[in-house]
């Protein structure tokens, strides 16, 4: 992954401290700066880009500096420079598609919320990263990925205590929970309370676990 510091603007990052990172920066200016950035979906509102195969991005990078280095003529550096800009435009959805990665994102996910899937899973179905999933995502509905995919499974829980028989365990694992006391802390912090006494409120039976 990557992002955009502009300058003249004050700009705070740091690695995690569990899992950190090691980069490498490319510094650029001119007339079709500005231009070349919203063609790649780099702005100041959404600086940060994600990149499928990170492998030929360092491999680009590498030789991009090497020329640096070497005082190679001008062109053969801009090419790298177009080389690596066009890896990041690839993986950019243009702004009128970004809503084209939302609906089938939901629709994936109400046909498969069952199967405990994840938001990786999610990613790879509609052919994307998941950084990039998760920037359109919020972007558009407010909510992360497994916000939403939590909210989700948790509704459909709530609806399968009200309407049917099925035992506190078999509601949990058609709802894509795999752990009763999680599935039962998730559930009362949208509901107010365990599966159990919702379902004796709500239809005045005795739930089973």
């Amino acid at each position: 992954e990557g992002f955009l510091i502009v300058p003249g603007v004050v700009t705070y990052y740091r690695a995690d401290r569990n899992n950190p990172w090691k980069y490498c920066w490319v510094g650029f200016n001119g007339t079709e700066a500005a231009k070349i950035c919203s063609q790649c979906g780099i702005s100041l509102e959404h600086p940060a880009f994600s990149y499928a195969d990170p492998t030929r991005m360092e491999t680009c990078m590498r030789e991009l500096r090497e020329i640096c280095d070497s005082g190679s003529n001008e062109f053969l550096t801009l090419s790298r420079l177009y080389e690596f800009f066009s890896m990041i435009q690839r993986e950019a959805a243009p702004a009128g598609k970004r809503a084209g990665i939302v609906e089938p994102a939901l629709d994936y996910i109400s046909k498969n919320y069952s199967y405990g899937i994840t938001v990786g899973q999610i990613a790879s179905h509609l052919g994307i990263s998941r950084s990039h999933l998760f920037r359109v995502f919020k972007g558009k509905l407010g909510l992360s990925v497994q916000e939403y995919l939590l909210s989700f499974r948790l509704k459909r829980a709530g609806n399968l205590m009200e309407t049917t028989d099925m035992t506190i365990k078999e509601v949990m694992y058609s709802c894509g929970f795999n752990d009763l006391p999680n599935f039962s802390r998730q559930f009362r912090k949208v509901y107010g309370m365990p599966p159990g006494a919702y379902r004796s409120i709500s239809t005045g039976q005795k739930a089973k676990i």
